[in-house]
C-alpha cells in the first residue's frame, strides 16, 4: 500500500477477507447518559460499554461508585439507577477532566485539583 497526501494506492490481485469485530462504546459520549442516569430517578441500561477497554473516561464509573451512585453490570450491559443523593469526594481533574465538566450538576464535589487542562476542552 502506498499513501500520499491525496491518494491511497492498493496493489491489485488481493482478496478481501471478511471478519466480525465489535467496537466498544465511547465512554466520553456515554458520560452524558451515565450522569443523567445517576442524577434523576429511574433506571437506564447502556449496552456495549466495555470496562476492560483502555478509554480513560471510563473512570467516571469508578468516581460515581465512590460517590455512592448505583451502577451495576449485567454481562455487557451497564445499569444505572438514579435519584440517590451522592457524597462529595476529591478528584484530580488532570486525570479525568470530563468528569469535572459534568460535576457542577452533581452534589458536593468537594475539591478538584489540576484543572488547568479544562480550559482547552470543548465540551
Amino acid at each position: 500500500m502506498k499513501i500520499t497526501w491525496d491518494t491511497v494506492t492498493i496493489p491489485g490481485n488481493q482478496q478481501y477477507r471478511a471478519f466480525d469485530y465489535t467496537l466498544s462504546g465511547d465512554f466520553s459520549s456515554a458520560s452524558y447518559f451515565i450522569a443523567a442516569g445517576v442524577l434523576f430517578p429511574g433506571t437506564i441500561r447502556l449496552k456495549g460499554l466495555n470496562m476492560q477497554d483502555a478509554q480513560g473516561d471510563k473512570q467516571l464509573v469508578d468516581i460515581i461508585l465512590e460517590m455512592g451512585g448505583n451502577i451495576t453490570f449485567d454481562g455487557a450491559d451497564m445499569i444505572i439507577t438514579g435519584g440517590k443523593q451522592l457524597q462529595g469526594i476529591r478528584i484530580d481533574a488532570s486525570k479525568f477532566p470530563i468528569c469535572c465538566r459534568r460535576s457542577p450538576y452533581w452534589v458536593q464535589l468537594h475539591r478538584v485539583k489540576q484543572t488547568s487542562s479544562m480550559l482547552h476542552k470543548r465540551a
